[in-house]
């Protein structure tokens, strides 16, 4: 119960983290789906409905004297910023979407696909559908092609 609290609450912002912790728990092929998939679904829906005013509440409790500036500061481009620019440009929202769970964290291409798409119900259908297929793609690799992403990952991390 605990432990599938746990993914719930990381998928919703570090989805991929979710997959190899639940990958590596060995859980059922529908449990683990349906937890990951719920999980990131949970972060899409509070970023999308409370995200803005999280956001405005976490930056008053941070910055609460600082004065507004007179014009915007001016904005640093790093690798992500270019990555979700190229691909809002080249793909629109269903780039977005399918980059959100894997490469973005569920905060950030929550964000960028409100900011790309103004309907919610739209961005929640495109977040859901890309969810689902990363979360069956993964699961598939691990129970059904006897691919253990969780001790793959080990490995890796305990390699002399």
């Amino acid at each position: 119960m605990i432990a599938t609290l746990t993914v719930l609450l990381l998928a919703a912002t570090k989805w991929m983290l979710a997959v190899f912790l639940e990958l590596s728990g060995g859980n059922r092929f529908w449990a683990s789906a349906l937890t990951l998939w719920s999980g990131g679904m949970a972060g899409v829906l509070f970023y999308t409905f409370l995200g803005r005013w999280t956001f405005r509440l976490l930056r008053s409790w941070s910055r609460p004297n600082t004065p507004v500036p007179d014009r915007p500061e001016k904005v640093h481009f790093n690798r992500v910023k270019r990555l979700i620019v190229r691909v809002r440009q080249r793909h629109g929202l269903l780039g977005i979407a399918v980059l959100t769970p894997v490469f973005l964290t569920v905060p950030i291409g929550t964000v960028a696909a409100n900011i790309i798409e103004p309907r919610k119900s739209t961005v929640l259908v495109y977040m859901a559908l890309a969810f689902a297929v990363w979360t069956l793609l993964f699961c598939q690799l691990d129970h059904w092609l006897q691919f253990n992403i969780g001790e793959w990952y080990k490995e890796i991390l305990h390699k002399p």
